[in-house]
């Protein structure tokens, strides 16, 4: 085991350069110590590098997809998972990664789904069958309300809101009928 990011970092840099293997996918780990050790630009150019040399390489865009959440880009992290798992259906790391964006955009319905069929894939993980139970005990959020601009707001019909009025007329009560007659 490496003592620091730093010597990681320095022996995959090697592997990189190395006459033996010029075209490495050792990209792949090298963006991903860079990004573990906060070296977020380097790692960024190092694994576009790396997946425009390697496209069909399932890991250099899950390691894609770490860097650029880290860095706070979330869809080109989703587009770059979204590419791990359509190179590999059966990727959990790339169906977690997805389901963890979603689940940050409050997109609950579409994280369980990504987490569930990462579960299925990889059973042994107690942290993802954790994260399901508590994204399903999860009240359901409330679809965002729209107001209307009061311009746009459709007029009410009064009359449709005012009683229907009765089919016969009712015969009036003469009131003076009722009164006692004078002596």
């Amino acid at each position: 085991m490496l003592d620091s990011p730093q010597q990681e970092i320095e022996i995959l840099e090697g592997v990189m350069g190395s006459p033996r293997d010029p075209d490495s996918r050792a990209f792949a780990p090298l963006a991903d110590a860079l990004r573990r050790a906060g070296e977020l630009d380097r790692a960024t150019s190092v694994i576009e590098e790396g997946v425009g040399r390697h496209p069909e390489f399932a890991s250099g865009w899950i390691a894609a997809g770490r860097v650029h959440q880290d860095a706070g880009r979330s869809g080109e992290a989703a587009d770059a998972f979204g590419r791990a798992a359509g190179l590999d259906e059966e990727n959990a790391v790339a169906l977690m990664g997805v389901g963890a964006l979603a689940e940050a955009a409050d997109d609950v319905e579409g994280a369980l789904s990504y987490y569930r069929r990462a579960f299925e894939l990889d059973h042994m993980d107690p942290s993802l069958q954790e994260r399901i139970e508590l994204l399903e005990m999860a009240p359901p959020s409330a679809p965002a309300e729209v107001e209307t601009p009061a311009e746009e707001a459709p007029a009410l019909d009064m009359d449709a809101l005012a009683p229907e009025a009765p089919a016969e007329e009712e015969p009036v009560l003469d009131m003076g009928a009722l009164a006692p007659e004078a002596p």
